[in-house]
This record gives C-alpha cells, sequence and structure tokens, in this order.
C-alpha cells in the first residue's frame, strides 16, 4: 500500500530579535499546516536555539524555587518551551546547542523540578517544574560515556521509540504500522566551532584523524558514510524501509555532496534534511511565495528547487535544506511505494514564510495585524514570548551611541565580503585593548595593536531594518535602527539590545603577538572558504588585503598591507602573494579567544596570549558598564566614546558599500587590487653610524631596513646584522669593527676589517660572505638540525688570520669526519657536507690542506 506522509521541518531557529514577532507566525503557519494529512512527523534539524538577549532572558525571568538565587540561571528555558508547544517529534544536534557550553545543553534536555515560572516574566512552565526537552535529541555520531548527565536525562539505544528527555542515535516513528526511521549527524568539525566539554565526535577522517573545517568536503561526506551506514543496515535489518537522515552540517554543499554519495551507493536512505547552513531553498515558481524582507532573493544564496532529487529509481534520495529564525516552515509531502521508496512529491511541499503575508495565505479570513497573527498562533507560545519580550525591551532603551546608516551584518554578506558593520566591530575591538594593552603593560614594546579581526560568523545579526520599496522585485532598503518609544529610544539610536542581537556570543576578547607568515596565514584563512559563505570569513581593522577567489586554497592573498588610522595602506607585508617582510616579523593582535585558540579551524598562531577578561577594566573606559572584556562592551564603548550625541559627536554615518568598492578587503572577482597603492616606498641604501648599530629585519624600529633587495652600510663599531628570516638579496657591509651577522638567503656580505662572527647556518643560505681582514669565525651550522638550504660561499677563507670554520651547538667534532660530516675538493673549491647536504663552499681553498686546526666545535 502506498503511505503518504507530510514532514514539517525547519532549522536553525536561534532566537534573536526578530523571533518576537517570527515565532507567533511560525506557530500559525505550523497550526495552518499541522493537520492537513493523516500522518504527519515533525522534525527540526539542529540549532534550537543560539546565545543571545533572547537566550539569555531565561536566566533572569524563570526562578529556581530551591536555591539562595531566586533566579534559575540557565539561559535558553523559554527557548525548550516553545519548541515544545511547537510539538516536534525529533531534533537533531546542532553547534549552536551548545552556546552555554556542553552542561548548558545537557541541562535543557533533562527535565529539572526547581526551575519555575519566575516574577520577572518567565511562563510556560507547570506544576511539575521545568519539564525539558519533550522530544529526543539525535547525533548517531556523539559519544556521551564521559560526559556527567543531569538527572532526568538519559542516553538511550538507537532505533527506539523517539522519547522525551533522551539522546540516541536514531529513533522509530511509528504511524499505525508503517515505520519510519530517523538517523540524526551533527558536522563532523563539531569540535572546531563549539565547546562540547566531554562529549566527543566520533567521526573521523580514514587514517582516525579528528576533522577540522579545513577537512575536504569527500572525506567528510566519507566519515558520514561510515558512521550511518550500520544504522541504516539495522534499521533495514527490523524491516524499516522508509529511512530519514537529519543532518546539521554548516554547509549545504557538503548536504548535497553527501545525497549524491548515498544515491551512488544504493545506501537505503530516502530523506535528507539538511541544517546549519541557513540556505533558503524554494520552488523556481514562486510558489508558495517568499518573504517580503527575504534577502537570499538578492544575494545568490537560494537554493533551488525545491525539493532536490539525486538519483533515480530505488536509488533516489530527496533533499531539503531549510532557511532559518523561525522565518519559514518546509512542508515536504512524499509518497512512498511497497517498496518504501520516493514515488511522488505532492505539488504544495515547499517553505512557508512566516510573516505576516505568510499567515494570511493560509487561512480563510484577511489577516494583516500582528494581533490577528497572534490569534492563530498557540496561545501558550504567545505568552511565553510576551514574557521574554518584555524583559529584554528595557535593554533597548539603554542607548550607547547612534548611526545614521544600517549596519551591515546579514548573513550572507558578513561571510563573504567586507561590511560597515564588520569594519565597526573590528575597529571597537582595537580602540578597546588598546586601552587594556597600555593600562597593564599586555605586551611589553607594543603601545598599540597592529591587526584586529574578527570572523563573519560572530555577526549573527544587522543593526537597523529593511524597507520593502517594491515588493514584485524584492527591492529592499536598509534603514538605521528604528524607534521604541516605550523606552525611550529614538531612530538612529543604537542600544544595547541591538549590540547584543548581533554580537550575541559575547566572546572574550586577547591580544598577542603573531609573526609576519602567521599574519599571512591568518589571512589566508579568512578568505580560504569564501565560495561557502563559511563562518570563519575575516572582518578586520589596521590592515588591508586583496585576494583571488579562483586561485587554490592557501594561495589566494595577492597583497597584505598595515593600515593606519584612516585605513590608509602603510606598510606593505605581502606582495604578489610572498612575504616582502622577515618572515619572523612581530605584530600584535587582537581577537576572540575562539579563533586564537583554533576556533573555526583558525591557525594556532597568535602567541603571548592575554585574556581581557583577566585584568581590570582601564579607567579610560567604564561608560558602558557589559560584562568587561568581551565584544559587546567593546563596541559599546566605541560608540560611547565616537558616536554619541550626549557628547555632541556626529552619529557614525559610512554607509555599506558594494563589494567592487571595498577597500579593507579587496575581492579580485569585484575591483582591480589597490592594497599597496601610495604606500611610500622603503628606502633602498641604509646607512648607520660609526657607534654600536643593530639592524634586525624582523625588529621595527623606524630604521626602515627590512632586509629585502637593501643595500646595508652600517658604518664602523661593533654592529650587528639579522636577516636569518628575511626575504634576502641584500649587500650588507659592515665595514670596521668586530661584527655579528646572522645571515639568511642570497645575500652579498663583507664584514670589512674585524674579527667576525658570521652564523650561516638556517633559511635559505646561498650567500656570499667575505670575512675581510681579521680573525673571523664562519659558523656553517646553527645546530645540528638548523641547516641552510643551500650551501653559502665562503669567498676568502684566511687561515693565516686565523678565521676558522664553526659547526655551532653540535654533537659533531672533528674525529667524526666521514661519518655525519665531510669535505671534499671540487675544482678549486673545498665543499663540506654536513647531515647529508651540502652546507659551505669555501672558495680557492685546497682539502687536502685543511686540518683539525682549522675548525671549531661549539
Amino acid at each position: 500500500m502506498p503511505f503518504t506522509l507530510q514532514i514539517l521541518q525547519t532549522s536553525d531557529q536561534e532566537a534573536g530579535i526578530p523571533a518576537f514577532q517570527d515565532i507567533l507566525g511560525f506557530s500559525a503557519v505550523m497550526n495552518a499546516l499541522d493537520n492537513r494529512y493523516a500522518n504527519t512527523l515533525k522534525l527540526t534539524t539542529g540549532d534550537v536555539y543560539i546565545s543571545s538577549p533572547f537566550f539569555n532572558a531565561s536566566r533572569d525571568i524563570y526562578d529556581n524555587a530551591t536555591t539562595g538565587n531566586p533566579q534559575a540561571d540557565q539561559g535558553g528555558i523559554a527557548d525548550i518551551l516553545i519548541n515544545n508547544e511547537l510539538g516536534w517529534d525529533v531534533a537533531s544536534v546542532g553547534n549552536h546547542e551548545f552556546s552555554g557550553g556542553a552542561g548548558s545543553f545537557l541541562n535543557l534536555v533533562a527535565p529539572n523540578p526547581n526551575w519555575v515560572n519566575g516574577q520577572n516574566g518567565g511562563v510556560g512552565i507547570g506544576p511539575g517544574g521545568y519539564p525539558g526537552a519533550a522530544f529526543p535529541y539525535l547525533a548517531n555520531n556523539l559519544d556521551y560515556s564521559r560526559a556527567t548527565l543531569p538527572n532526568g536525562l538519559s542516553v538511550v539505544a538507537n532505533g527506539g521509540a523517539p522519547l522525551p528527555n533522551t539522546l540516541t542515535g536514531s529513533v522509530v516513528k511509528d504511524f499505525n504500522g508503517e515505520k519510519v526511521g530517523i538517523i540524526g549527524i551533527v558536522t563532523p568539525y563539531l569540535k572546531s566551532i563549539a565547546d562540547t566539554g566531554a562529549i566527543e565526535v566520533t567521526t573521523r577522517d580514514a587514517n582516525g584523524n579528528v576533522i577540522t573545517g579545513t577537512t575536504s568536503v569527500d572525506e567528510q561526506v566519507d566519515s558520514i558514510i561510515r558512521n550511518i551506514t550500520p544504522e541504516v543496515q539495522a534499521l533495514s535489518n527490523a524491516g524499516i524501509n522508509k529511512i530519514v537522515l537529519m543532518t546539521h552540517l554548516q554547509e549545504s554543499r557538503i548536504e548535497i555532496a553527501l545525497a549524491e554519495k548515498m544515491a551512488a551507493l544504493g545506501l537505503g536512505v530516502d530523506l535528507l534534511l539538511g541544517g546549519g547552513s541557513h540556505q533558503l531553498m524554494s520552488s523556481e515558481t514562486g510558489v508558495p511565495p517568499l518573504r517580503e524582507d527575504e534577502t537570499q532573493q538578492n544575494n545568490g544564496q537560494l537554493l533551488q528547487p525545491f525539493p532536490q532529487v539525486y538519483g533515480s529509481g530505488d536509488n533516489k534520495v530527496v533533499f531539503v535544506n531549510s532557511a532559518a529564525n523561525y522565518r519559514y516552515l518546509n512542508q515536504l509531502v512524499v509518497t512512498f511505494d511497497y517498496k518504501g521508496v520516493v514515488s511522488t512529491i505532492g505539488d504544495d511541499s515547499g517553505p512557508y514564510a512566516t510573516d505576516i503575508a505568510g499567515v494570511d495565505r493560509l487561512y480563510d479570513e484577511s489577516i494583516t495585524t500582528l494581533d490577528q497573527v497572534k490569534a492563530k498562533a498557540d496561545q501558550d507560545i504567545v505568552n511565553i514570548v510576551d514574557g521574554v519580550q518584555s524583559f529584554v525591551n528595557q535593554q533597548d532603551g539603554n542607548i550607547f551611541g547612534q548611526t545614521d546608516v544600517f549596519l551591515n551584518g546579514v548573513r550572507g554578506d558578513v561571510r563573504t565580503q567586507e561590511t560597515n558593520l564588520g569594519n565597526l566591530t573590528a575597529d571597537a575591538q582595537d580602540f578597546y585593548a588598546e586601552a587594556y594593552l597600555n593600562e597593564h603593560n599586555l605586551l611589553p614594546g607594543f603601545n598599540k595593536l597592529d591587526i584586529s579581526f574578527t570572523n563573519g560568523g560572530s555577526i549573527r545579526d544587522h543593526i537597523g531594518q529593511f524597507q520593502v520599496e517594491q515588493l514584485a522585485t524584492f527591492n529592499l532598503t536598509t534603514l538605521p535602527p528604528q524607534a521604541n518609544p516605550e523606552v525611550g529610544k529614538e531612530e538612529g539610536d543604537v542600544s544595547q539590545l541591538d549590540i547584543a542581537n548581533s554580537l550575541r556570543f559575547d566572546g572574550d576578547l586577547v591580544v598577542g603577538t603573531v609573526t609576519a607568515t602567521g599574519f599571512l596565514q591568518l589571512a589566508e584563512h579568512m578568505i580560504s572558504s569564501v565560495e561557502t559563505g563559511n563562518g570563519r570569513f575575516g572582518q578586520i581593522g589596521g590592515f588591508n588585503f586583496s585576494y583571488d577567489p579562483t586561485a587554490p586554497t592557501g594561495q589566494r592573498i595577492r597583497s597584505l598591507a598595515l593600515a593606519d588610522a584612516t585605513g590608509k595602506s602603510v606598510q606593505t607585508i605581502a606582495e604578489n602573494g610572498k612575504l616582502v617582510v622577515a618572515s619572523n616579523t612581530v605584530f600584535s593582535v587582537v581577537t576572540q579567544g575562539f579563533l586564537a585558540n583554533g576556533g573555526d579551524s583558525y591557525p594556532t598562531v597568535i602567541e603571548n596570549i592575554k585574556r581581557l577578561v583577566d585584568f581590570d577594566e582601564p579607567d579610560s573606559l567604564g561608560k558602558a558598564n557589559l560584562r568587561p572584556g568581551r565584544i559587546q562592551d567593546a563596541f559599546a564603548e566605541y560608540l560611547s566614546a565616537f558616536y554619541n550625541n550626549n557628547n555632541g559627536q556626529q552619529p557614525f554615518n559610512q554607509a555599506d558599500t558594494p563589494q567592487s568598492e571595498d577597500k579593507r578587503i579587496q575581492s579580485l572577482g569585484f575591483r582591480q587590487d589597490t592594497v599597496l597603492d601610495g604606500i611610500t616606498p622603503l628606502l633602498t641604501n641604509i646607512n648607520g653610524t660609526t657607534g654600536d648599530d643593530t639592524f634586525d629585519a624582523a625588529v621595527r624600529d623606524g630604521k626602515q631596513f627590512i632586509g629585502n633587495n637593501q643595500l646595508l652600510n652600517t658604518g664602523s663599531g661593533n654592529d650587528t646584522v639579522n636577516v636569518r628570516f628575511a626575504v634576502g638579496g641584500n649587500n650588507i657591509r659592515t665595514a670596521s669593527g668586530n661584527d655579528t651577522v646572522y645571515a639568511g638567503t642570497n645575500n652579498r656580505i663583507d664584514t670589512g676589517v674585524g674579527n667576525d662572527e658570521l652564523f650561516l647556518g638556517s633559511a635559505g643560505g646561498n650567500n656570499i660572505v667575505t670575512g675581510g681582514t681579521g680573525k673571523d669565525n664562519f659558523w656553517i651550522t646553527e645546530n645540528d638540525a638548523l641547516l641552510p638550504a643551500n650551501p653559502n660561499i665562503i669567498a676568502d677563507y684566511k687561515a693565516n688570520q686565523g678565521d676558522l670554520i664553526g659547526f655551532f651547538s653540535t654533537s659533531l667534532s672533528f674525529g667524526s669526519r666521514g661519518t655525519n660530516w665531510d669535505y671534499r675538493q671540487a675544482g678549486a673549491n673545498t665543499i663540506i657536507k654536513a647531515f647529508g647536504q651540502d652546507v659551505a663552499i669555501l672558495n680557492g681553498i685546497n682539502a687536502s690542506t685543511l686540518t683539525q686546526a682549522n675548525f671549531i666545535f661549539s
């Protein structure tokens, strides 16, 4: 017998401020669709909540009946209560389930009789206390065995009926004898983007290595296939021939690749319901219609058609993906034949908008107001939302500054291009952290920060409003934040609520140092997945860069430069993708601790990390009085200092620009590279003094010596020159004095008169070195592992002046010649070999004349 099933699905509810209206519309749409078919399965594919003002309000509006603290002090209670009322049969785990940490997630799934309705407006909890999640959470690739579970929460065996307050990998839903198997999977790189505590991710690559955000799509898909295949087989062996896979894989391209692979393998999964990417899947016909304020209509993020079918015959997989934030409810109507194969897809399948117009289309009577939407929504949900909104609304009256323009935090933009909100956030970090830097001397030697960056994924929403200008063409006008007369907020005011809603994670800020090599690696990572809209995309301050989006990952940066306070590039760091400064040049940096410690798979190249939360807030700050040391406080302090009309200042007025006009982050797919234009060229000829000078290419001391194809005359005196990690190609002359030179790559070095120390045992080698008059030590290796890539040429080794050939910090000795080192004649020269490679050439020296007296081993 054919079996028809209606699936109502969403993902990434992640309630923020827009949810105060959209949850109500979502509930009304759910009520309209719920009873259309006899068999309905309600599924949500991860990120039921996210850290936000909505989430955090639960800490204060619900009470704890048994402790001295009257508040429950647990975020997300209202989120779970709302989703209980929506009636989900199953939820799969997403990364933002861990917004408050692993313990918070487990506590929200578990019941707690001590959490009760609160005096500050929290409602929805019955007489028995907080019920926990009324649905199971699925993730077949999570291991909870080392986690401490709160009372009332259970990890149950796969393949059972859906139960509240449970964690498992799969369940079976029975529709009067027709059984549907449901499996859950969370992204294999969950550990890179969430703090899961003792909860382990079991999907690994083929060699057993932990998967990160930089692991290839194919390898991620293969890890999932290896994980779910036994579970699919177990369900099939139990006689279940209709299988749904719920995924939260962050990127729709991974889910599409998974659908293709499962269809090609004939794995037995019929439906794939995605989550995590926020990408809206819609019909190409525009039925059902999209929301009037739909931004994905214009920025190329839409997935079409709805649904997408991969494979054919008995081996097809139907894929559906969902938009986020309660903006749509997906309806997928499928009919299975007697073999459990999808035979037809209902014409009414599609994403149903939850705005007022979307609700209106589903009811016979005309619905044109929010009050009418509320009347169609579940009244328990209405009451819970009202309780949260009344509390949160107070934050909208706490004003820190003003803006005349829309601050662009739209997901599809902050993850693919420079935006004005991204710039403002990075500049705020820089301003705020510099106050800490100087108050507490956090990075000795630095009194300013060179580099500020955050990731687009940390910016969760815009600050401002959309206005529909032409509905037929989805032409949206952007405006500053709207007024809220109830709390005295005027149009253009930026409130605590605006900031908290946009920068929801409120990440802690850190300062540290990074080398030029690490700096370039960070920039490369920021744009390594721009084509997928990944959250790692950077928003930056203090520097500019250009990149080629068509180049291979890791080779995309073309130009990289430090910038001054006006945004003008002032020092070239990389040109044509290559460093032009010494690779060990050190820069100061501020970012969020999450990124500094490898979150979003960022390279862990930042050193000397200091967390601002570990230090007292500087006296120069304190105007905002939010949580010190964190991004929300930084943003509020920055607005208060520079864009506050109470101080007679003008509002922020830097409108967002199209990608073709972006200056900090220049995509060469949209514009020409101007990053290095106007930078004052460095001196090509540099002179020292008659005193003891130090020229270190890695030290930014104002001498303009960076060790890149420069002529350096140090003058007399006992001078030190270090070009060990510089680009090279220099002509270095130290004149008279006992000088020390650390050679690097492709330099011409003449140390003149004096007893000189020349360290030649690192970097690229191929230096031509003249010791001149005096007793010189030529250290041709610097330890047993630190060897030049190419042999260095010693042009004037003079034994009669006491010159020595040295092996520094070595296990070698003259007696070990012939084992790990040796020398040989090559024409008129002697070549010295160590540890399997040539390290030095002595011009004009006959090897037979060399004795132990010519060598030194240190």
